[in-house]
């Protein structure tokens, strides 16, 4: 039973979309006639789950990830499942609050399922944010190392159309740069600093409804997405006369990701300038 559960999880990843399912629904045949279907519901359903978003059923895939996701239970597949969900019906805060959890129970384990995919979730939550090249680079790096995924991504709408859309939005020549720039990014880092700018201010448990993902500083209150952890330290080398190589030698990072810090912080202060952006921080309190 668990052969086929677990060959059923290599097809989806691997973008073997019905084979994925035949053997799902031979291994609840079997455990059924075992007495054993409890045991791989919730594998069952996860893998069933991201087929249904696969054809863009939300509400179909809703339902076998909320019934996996009960309030004590830690599932960061599901969680992340949600996040598309929630993203494809047009909810980017309660996507933004399901990558938080999948990011914080999947990202010390690496695997692939719940690391590389969080990826395009964040893409679509940066799109919708109006952040493109952020999208972009973030939907290239997905693509850089998804030796394991890239056959699930390329039959997955929400990302093809995702990257079409971008390519559109943004022009060739811009998509092309970001592009260039994502797959330039380390995965390792990028994964941290998406944990910490969509971790929320009341820590590891599940967010409440509504919340909005961020960590609130006392002098960041009137800002409508509050500077993440690892952003406010950015921000105060920014107000050094540090160069963006000596801020990345001096956070022991690479330049691209001092650079993905720092548009953010523009973004979230409004500016488009180094100048700007150490003054707006002055004003605030920061």
């Amino acid at each position: 039973i668990w052969t086929d559960v677990k060959l059923g999880f290599m097809a989806l990843l691997a973008g073997k979309l019905d084979e994925a399912r035949a053997l799902v629904e031979e291994a609840r045949e079997i455990a059924k006639d075992a007495n054993r279907s409890g045991s791989i519901k919730e594998e069952a359903g996860i893998i069933n789950g991201y087929l249904a978003l696969t054809e863009q059923n939300y509400q179909q895939a809703q339902t076998f990830f909320e019934t996996i996701l009960t309030p004590d239970a830690i599932a960061p597949e599901a969680s992340l499942g949600l996040s598309f969900v929630a993203s494809g019906q047009g909810d980017h805060t309660t996507a933004g609050r399901f990558l938080q959890e999948a990011l914080h129970w999947s990202a010390p384990f690496k695997t692939p399922m719940t690391t590389l995919l969080c990826l395009p979730a964040a893409a679509l939550i940066s799109k919708f944010r109006g952040d493109e090249e952020q999208a972009a680079a973030l939907l290239a790096l997905a693509y850089q190392h998804a030796e394991s995924t890239r056959n699930l991504l390329d039959k997955w709408p929400q990302v093809t159309e995702l990257q079409a859309e971008l390519s559109i939005m943004m022009g060739r020549e811009a998509f092309d740069k970001a592009w260039a720039q994502g797959r330039t990014l380390e995965l390792d880092e990028t994964l941290t600093t998406l944990a910490d700018q969509y971790r929320p201010e009341t820590g590891p448990d599940r967010p409440a409804a509504g919340r909005i993902p961020g960590t609130l500083s006392s002098g960041a209150a009137s800002l409508v997405e509050p500077l993440s952890e690892r952003e406010m330290e950015v921000l105060q080398l920014l107000k050094s006369d540090l160069s963006g190589p000596e801020i990345a030698r001096e956070m022991v990072v690479s330049l691209n990701t001092v650079r993905f810090h720092t548009k953010n912080i523009y973004s979230k202060l409004h500016v488009n300038n180094r100048r700007a952006a150490v003054r707006r921080a002055l004003e605030l309190g920061l």
